[in-house]
């Protein structure tokens, strides 16, 4: 395991919070908390992180918040993740910029097609949303769904719409 280290990025929609685990992101917080709330939420995860301005992931989070299409591709900390999730989530993390899809049709996706509510769940505990998109997973009947953010489902339609699917 690498040296735990965060780092809070400001952008247009607000504060970004990244926990990473040596070069893997562990965990990640969407806008809608202050710095001081961020900062609290890292530390219940890792007590004694160190604070750090040098994320690799500033310059594509800024990016995505100002509109313009990102490819996350760095590695994540699937540490104590069920073999279930770990399938969900890589399977979600194909889903791209102004692309989205059903519960349902992940549930396809991945060879269990009766499994969306169980996706669903996955989804609600990603500890890295926006790099695995679960904003880009809709109801099939075009609901939006959840979204498990202090923002919640307004914070996906902004998403959405910054990715022009609304």
């Amino acid at each position: 395991m690498g040296e735990k280290s965060a780092t809070i990025v400001k952008t247009g929609f607000g504060n970004v919070g990244i926990l990473q685990n040596g070069a893997k992101i562990s965990r990640l917080w969407l806008p809608g908390l202050s710095r001081n709330e961020l900062v609290q939420r890292i530390r219940k995860y890792s007590p004694t992180v160190s604070f750090t301005k040098n994320s690799p992931l500033i310059e594509k989070l800024t990016r995505y918040f100002n509109g313009h299409e990102v490819t996350f591709n760095c590695p994540i900390d699937y540490e104590n993740f069920p073999d279930f999730s770990i399938t969900v989530l890589k399977e979600l993390q194909k889903i791209g910029w102004g692309k989205i899809e059903t519960y349902k049709g992940l549930a396809e996706r991945i060879g269990k097609p009766r499994a969306a509510r169980a996706i669903g769940m996955v989804m609600a505990k990603n500890p890295v949303p926006l790099i695995i998109p679960c904003h880009r997973v809709i109801r099939s009947d075009g609901g939006l769904g959840g979204f498990t953010t202090p923002l919640g489902v307004e914070l996906k339609r902004r998403m959405l719409a910054l990715e022009s699917k609304l």
